[in-house]
């Protein structure tokens, strides 16, 4: 089995609620590359095993 390959992804959030979700998507194993948390969007790689 070969290991787990980063995806790039662009998130949509609702902006009143950037802070936890961001939170728990890094839990979940997403490296955030860029947050525009007014926008509510952040772009970043997640392994594929986790989608």
């Amino acid at each position: 089995m070969s290991a787990p390959r980063p995806v790039p992804v662009v998130v949509a959030v609702d902006p009143g609620r950037f802070p936890e979700v961001v939170r728990a998507l890094r839990e979940a194993g997403l490296e955030v590359a860029s947050e525009l948390p007014d926008l509510g969007s952040l772009t970043g790689t997640v392994p594929d095993d986790r989608l």
